[in-house]
């Protein structure tokens, strides 16, 4: 199953491609879900600017960007080695949390649970 966003003027939607071509589910943000009939099979792609912009739109600043800066208190990290993405949160004392680090092979996979973390820790610590 693919995830994807699509932003428009004014509207964003989230949804999900199923492997079955012609169908899709659309996450309404409500808990529920609707099918979307006569979508493409095809593949869909956050770009890294496409994310940034996201994070821009939102306010989430605890984000540590493939390690662009040093390590700070509370952040949620993104980084790459070799052909694996690396997502991790640090604790108050900017130390990487034992147990936090999630190693994907999927880039779409790991910028959609680098927001999903970010967007936590701005309402956790109001940020």
């Amino acid at each position: 199953m693919r995830n994807g966003r699509i932003s428009g003027e004014g509207a964003r939607l989230n949804f999900f491609v199923s492997p079955i071509k012609g169908e899709s589910k659309r996450d309404t943000g409500y808990g529920t879900s609707m099918v979307i009939s006569q979508v493409e099979n095809r593949s869909i792609t956050m770009s890294q600017s496409e994310i940034k912009e996201i994070m821009e739109e939102e306010k989430l600043t605890h984000i540590n960007w493939f390690r662009e800066q040093d390590l700070k208190e509370n952040q949620v990290g993104i980084a790459k080695e070799n052909d694996i993405w690396i997502i991790y949160v640090t604790d108050e004392r900017a130390n990487i949390v034992d147990g936090s680090m999630v190693r994907l092979d999927n880039e779409e996979e790991a910028y959609d649970l680098l927001l999903k973390k970010a967007r936590y820790a701005k309402r956790k610590f109001a940020v």
